[in-house]
């Protein structure tokens, strides 16, 4: 009988050692789930209205160009930022220096944008004072003109508040679209 129960027992072992490999082995071989992310974008070019400033006055002017972008906010905000540093299409004057770097763009639940451009941002843009106010309100409009999620606009210098561009403009502040500055 004893011999027996030995054998049993052994048998248990085994049976219990060769199904708990499968089962470990099977869970860690099955397919993993696939996450998919659904990146929305536009098959075709859509119309997007940038500020530039005019040559012409001491305004901003809209400026139509024709963008593939995504609809989600964010990667939306930095290929406009891009394109603003870039320059017009139209010939009218810059904005922003072309060596501007953007370093990151994020959107909170209020519909406020956090601007955030890199440190260099200070030393390669040397502007008068109004130059400042068209270079603030070129990117705060062509953000919230063209981004319905956005509301305001928060600048940042090298992930911080500054005070400052150049020496002009209060940017600790949060600032809304001004039409008034556009012609």
């Amino acid at each position: 009988m004893k011999h027996r129960y030995k054998l049993f027992l052994l048998l248990a072992i085994i049976v219990l050692t060769v199904s708990g490999f499968y089962y470990f082995w099977e869970k860690e071989n099955k397919p993993k789930e696939i996450k998919t992310f659904k990146v929305n974008l536009t098959s075709e070019k859509e119309p997007v209205y940038l500020y530039f400033a005019d040559k012409k006055s001491a305004f901003l002017v809209a400026e139509e160009t024709f963008l593939s972008h995504s609809k989600e906010p964010v990667s939306f905000g930095k290929l406009i930022i891009k394109t603003l540093a870039d320059g017009s299409i139209q010939n009218r004057n810059r904005t922003l220096p072309k060596e501007t770097k953007l370093r990151s763009l994020f959107v909170d639940q209020d519909g406020t944008a956090f601007v955030d451009f890199s440190s260099n941002i200070k030393d390669v843009m040397k502007t008068g004072c109004y130059d400042e106010i068209l270079a603030v309100y070129s990117v705060v409009n062509s953000l919230i003109l063209n981004i319905p999620e956005i509301k305001r606009v928060r600048i940042l210098i090298g992930g911080q508040e500054s005070e400052t561009f150049s020496g002009h403009l209060d940017l600790s502040q949060t600032f809304t679209a001004n039409m008034y500055l556009v012609r």
